[in-house]
């Protein structure tokens, strides 16, 4: 049989009694890692609400002969059914990608390491598509597609505090 540890109860029901989430007793996450976590969930939720609006958006009737309208010199047809088909595709990833983002948010706070192997993939990711964008031209979205996700892989990698609170 085994014999509950006194204090071990008495930890954990002090750590309910306030309200801490982290029952693990792998400590108070860095403050890095929270701040990866908040922003997690702010990009979660805006993928979900941009991916159903995107979603939404293409099941609405468009009118028109089926064909949008390119400026001349452009050569590039697309019908409005395969613009349908493509919103409801990205509306879809998208939602997908933001339950994902929420998900690594929750876990990344719990110290869980497969969280952070995530978020360097996910941020990673993000640096390589924000360097494609300077080849169509895109410099203000590197700040965000690329400078930010650059210094949470770099954190995430190379913190003292950061590694150790994943490995314990």
């Amino acid at each position: 049989m085994i014999k509950p540890n006194i204090s071990t109860l008495s930890n954990l029901t002090n750590k309910v009694s306030r309200g801490d989430s982290n029952l693990s007793g792998q400590g108070q996450a860095p403050k890095g890692v929270k701040v990866i976590s908040v922003l997690d969930w702010i990009g979660g939720i805006g993928a979900i609400l941009f991916g159903i609006f995107v979603f939404v958006l293409s099941l609405l009737p468009w009118g028109g002969q089926g064909k949008i309208e390119i400026p001349e010199g452009v050569n590039f047809n697309i019908s409005l059914e395969t613009l349908r088909i493509l919103g409801l595709v990205l509306g879809v990833i998208l939602v997908i990608l933001g339950i994902v983002l929420i998900f690594v948010a929750i876990n990344i706070k719990r110290g869980k390491n497969w969280a952070r192997i995530t978020q360097i993939i996910l941020s990673s990711l993000s640096i390589l598509f924000g360097i494609l964008g300077l080849f169509t031209g895109n410099f203000r979205g590197l700040i965000t597609s690329a400078t930010i996700p650059a210094l949470i892989v770099y954190y995430l990698l190379f913190n003292q505090e950061a590694k150790q609170f994943f490995t314990r």
